[in-house]
């Protein structure tokens, strides 16, 4: 299935590059064809509109639309979109493709639903989940260590605070982790 690469480009550092090639290597690893803008055959200096054109002809060969984080910021992604789901074509973030398997997809879908989280926002979400995690491990570790601290207390407060912090931590950097081996 070819499958091609939507997502910002203006006014990012190198034209979002490196995004959009780690797009590329996961979409291949998952036995896709992808589909690069970035490499649509036409000179870095040529002027946007002639970008744009190579780019819809090359959508227009795709199968389905792979989107990058923040696309709905790129009027070009937008457009891409626009026409792809005008054609009836299969328009999904990139995560819907490139999971081993339906099930990490849908528990990827059920945290990004379940918290309200835009799918192009896990990447923020997954490092502030690593730093309240560790914050909150650390709080119940420094709370244990008080001198006036209560046996019951510790056991019933610091211990679910250090467990409860690591836990979030290590969910944040299992889908972190997950997002960067794209990069």
């Amino acid at each position: 299935m070819k499958i091609y690469i939507s997502g910002p480009m203006s006014g990012h550092v190198d034209m979002n590059r490196s995004a959009f090639n780690a797009a590329e290597r996961l979409l291949r690893r998952g036995g896709y064809r992808p589909l690069n803008p970035v490499r649509n055959g036409v000179n870095e200096t040529a002027p946007y509109l002639d970008h744009m054109r190579a780019d819809l002809r090359m959508l227009l060969e795709a199968d389905a639309v792979a989107l990058l984080p923040d696309w709905e910021r790129s009027n070009g992604a937008r457009i891409e979109v626009g026409l792809a789901q005008s054609l009836n074509m299969n328009v999904r973030p990139l995560p819907d493709f490139v999971f081993d398997t339906p099930e990490e997809s849908d528990v990827f879908s059920g945290v990004c639903d379940r918290f309200s989280v835009p799918r192009s926002k896990v990447k923020t979400v997954c490092e502030v989940s690593q730093a309240v995690g560790a914050l909150v491990a650390m709080f119940g570790a420094l709370a244990m260590k008080a001198p006036d601290n209560p046996v019951g207390w510790a056991w019933n407060i610091c211990l679910p605070l250090i467990f409860g912090g690591l836990a979030l931590t290590f969910v944040g950097h299992a889908f972190g982790r997950r997002l960067e081996e794209a990069r």
